[in-house]
């Protein structure tokens, strides 16, 4: 089995991993900016990983991303666990002043 998870360090969606209670022979790969932050992600699991290069925020490269993920064959398993947390002062620009 093959499992990918976009926004390789999330708490979530580490955590939807560890619950999955993966094989042994279960690959693992844990995508996403910062490939330091992805491998100590990795050692938390006690298990081997692959690590890949992915910013959800740059649509220009998914394509290379995707063909690169799957050049090793297409994953049984997608997590998305990626997000864009934006300042809570731009946030009420965007959408109006917060509700009482």
């Amino acid at each position: 089995m093959r499992v990918l998870l976009l926004g390789g360090t999330s708490e979530i969606g580490l955590a939807i991993l560890s619950a999955l209670r993966l094989g042994p022979d279960a690959e693992v790969i844990l995508a996403g900016r910062d490939p330091q932050r992805l491998e100590a992600a990795g050692k938390s699991l006690n298990r081997p990983v692959t690590v890949a290069r992915y910013d959800a925020t740059e649509t220009g490269t998914h394509q290379a991303f995707a063909e690169e993920v799957c050049a090793g064959g297409v994953p049984d398993l997608v997590i998305a666990a990626t997000g864009i947390l934006i300042p809570q002062e731009q946030a009420e620009r965007t959408c109006g002043s917060p509700r009482p």
